[in-house]
């Protein structure tokens, strides 16, 4: 089986909500995840994806195909990959390189 890659969407959820990251699939109404870290949210939402798509089929529903959106997890993944600080600015994230980009942060 041919692995889909969805656009993700990841937020943080307020200390009253109990904090930690929301994900969700924006593609697949209703899927969401959520985790105590961005990257373990981000690994939880690949589960709840596996399982929509899986409880889709098992219903004889369409799947479907994953927009061109930007997906926050490709984002996290160069940060992963980066010798920088997990939370590194956004040009680095990006791959933009012009360092008056936020004050050169």
């Amino acid at each position: 089986m041919t692995r889909l890659e969805y656009p993700i969407a990841v937020e943080p959820l307020p200390a009253e909500e109990g904090g930690g990251f929301l994900t969700t699939a924006p593609d697949l109404p209703g899927c969401m995840s959520d985790g105590a870290t961005p990257e373990e949210a981000v690994s939880n939402i690949q589960d709840a994806i596996a399982a929509w798509i899986e409880v889709a089929r098992d219903l004889g529903h369409d799947v479907p195909q994953p927009s061109r959106r930007l997906a926050l997890r490709d984002l996290i993944e160069k940060a992963r990959r980066s010798q920088h600080h997990p939370f590194a600015t956004f040009s680095e994230w990006s791959g933009a390189h012009d360092e008056r980009a936020y004050g050169g942060l």
